[in-house]
């Protein structure tokens, strides 16, 4: 194999694992959103039984954020992931920092996930 042909096939797998890696951020982010929903929706009372307006609010509101913040972090992993296959077409050395900037772009809906629990257990 030539020099070329290793670099491009080296290129080729990069992008590939990058494309992969966006796709699997975006992922736990909405499944972040169904665990809310789903300790929401376990909390609700049935018909008859006390619900206060309080607990309703509080739940809307644990809801609204974690929305708002799966929303922000999902248009960070896609920007940050755009940015980084295209740099990572030219330098496959950037595949880690690239994957630490996905990261911090991820923990924002893992932020909004924990003050949506600490909002529905109140």
């Amino acid at each position: 194999m030539t020099k070329t042909s290793k670099f491009l096939a080296t290129s080729v797998r990069m992008r590939y694992l990058a494309r992969a890696s966006k796709s699997a951020f975006s992922g736990i982010v909405a499944i972040y959103g169904l665990v809310v929903a789903v300790i929401i929706a376990g909390k609700i009372a049935p018909g008859g039984t006390e619900y206060t307006i309080n607990a309703g609010f509080s739940q809307f509101a644990g809801g609204l954020v974690c929305g708002l913040c799966g929303l922000g972090a999902g248009y960070a992993i896609g920007i940050a992931g755009d940015a980084g296959v295209r740099g990572l077409s030219q330098q496959p050395r950037l595949f880690v920092g690239m994957i630490l900037i996905l990261i911090f772009a991820e923990v924002l809906g893992l932020y909004g996930m924990i003050v949506a629990l600490i909002l529905g257990a109140t």
